[in-house]
């Protein structure tokens, strides 16, 4: 995991964040955070909620690293939404990368990745921002 963020997840999800990556981790957080999640031992289909929310690709991943367990998901939404934060404002200023890029890598518009790169307490930013 990147040094970045590792110092704001919680411990429970540093392995899990290194299996599907910080945006599915996210989204996994988004939906069921706070709660147990069983992981199919094989991947399942595109429609399965699983894949609807991360992603097929991570939920291959997970499958893959979970098959047959049952995951308690830590409510930890605020620390995973200020790591992806930082780590878009790392990608902007230390690695050259465009606004635009950066939108389509997270799910967001180009307006939203410039006010998190634009501000030094972009962690934690208002809520009301995500609606621009």
């Amino acid at each position: 995991m990147n040094a970045l963020v590792q110092d704001l997840l919680p411990p429970s999800l540093h392995d899990l964040v290194e299996v599907i990556g910080l945006r599915a981790a996210l989204a996994l957080v988004e939906r069921w955070g706070g709660t147990r999640v069983y992981i199919p031992e094989h991947a399942p289909g595109s429609d399965h909620p699983l894949a609807q929310q991360i992603g097929q690709e991570a939920t291959r991943k997970l499958c893959r690293a979970y098959a047959g367990e049952t995951m308690s998901v830590p409510r930890a939404y605020r620390a995973l939404r200020a790591a992806l934060y930082r780590q878009i404002r790392h990608d902007y200023h230390q690695r050259g990368r465009s606004a635009a890029e950066l939108a389509r890598e997270h799910g967001m518009t180009e307006r939203w990745v410039y006010a998190i790169v634009s501000s030094a307490e972009g962690d934690r930013l208002s809520p009301q921002l995500g609606l621009l």
